[in-house]
């Protein structure tokens, strides 16, 4: 009876197990900012990340990484949620924060958030009348 000798396949899918790449994972402890005020820019619009609206530690283990913005979704319900993040016009609007699996922390986070027109205001003065011509 020949004898089959698994050792060296055993080694080898070991060895594999190790080389494989593992998705980081990020450990975070986050409160939204409940209530939030923005300068919308010239087409009143203001682009919202994470950070403008999550306050605590990204980086709970200490090990020198943080999550990426692009982990985390922002929806402003502000009436145009296909653009996510994008706060459009000027008034109070309810917000959410989600993020990938790979950050681990609190639920979903919400809060308030105020787009404010910050364009200074143009003054144009009409011309006098001349007199006398």
């Amino acid at each position: 009876m020949k004898r089959i000798n698994y050792f060296p396949l055993l080694v080898a899918l070991m060895f594999s197990a190790l080389v494989q790449a593992q998705d980081p994972v990020y450990e975070v402890n986050l409160a939204s900012i409940a209530f939030l005020s923005i300068g919308l820019d010239e087409n009143c619009q203001a682009e919202i990340i994470p950070s403008m609206v999550l306050s605590g530690d990204f980086d709970v283990d200490g090990d020198g990484f943080s999550p990426p913005d692009s982990l985390f979704t922002i929806v402003i319900f502000d009436g145009d949620q296909t653009n996510g993040n994008i706060l459009d016009g000027c008034g109070e609007f309810n917000y959410n924060v989600m993020w990938d699996p790979s950050v681990i922390g609190p639920d979903d986070l919400d809060g308030l958030i105020t787009g404010e027109d910050d364009t200074p205001a143009i003054f144009v003065v009409p011309p006098t009348a001349q007199t006398g011509l």
